[in-house]
């Protein structure tokens, strides 16, 4: 077992994953976000507030960086679904009127799926734990 300062730890498994990005071409203009339904209905704690403030947040977050990066086209998906289509739906009721592109990948997805997503956005917005270390092995920026 690996020892770092003293502490023992185990890799996630997810880094064992073993897989080549495909050569990129052109530069991607896509911003890949994944979300939890952090205080919904389904999660353990809820509150209404909370989870429209959380929704808001990255609805502001995620339309500055679209802006500040001139980025055409946002792209949503879940690594826990169907729990986290909650916040995905609500957030798409504010995106409703966005100046760019939004297209939601809807459903249970694969490893190889997601890899594939990740792999064709260059900047990711990540809630999810293994949503990220997906996109990591993806090559996306996190």
């Amino acid at each position: 077992m690996p020892n770092l300062n003293g502490f023992s730890y185990l890799k996630d498994c997810v880094f064992g994953i073993d897989w080549q990005a495909p050569a990129t071409t052109s530069p991607n203009k896509t911003l890949l976000l994944n979300l939890a339904a952090v205080f919904s209905s389904k999660w353990p704690y809820q509150s209404e507030l909370k989870f429209n403030l959380y929704v808001s947040s990255v609805y502001s977050s995620g339309k500055a960086i679209m802006n500040s990066r001139n980025l055409d086209k946002l792209v949503i998906y879940n690594t826990n679904y169907p729990i986290d289509e909650e916040a995905v739906l609500e957030l798409l009721k504010l995106l409703k009127k966005a100046d760019f592109e939004v297209e939601y990948i809807k459903g249970r997805l694969q490893v190889s799926e997601l890899l594939h997503i990740c792999s064709n956005s260059n900047l990711a917005i990540i809630t999810r734990l293994h949503a990220g270390l997906i996109a990591y092995i993806a090559k996306c920026e996190i």
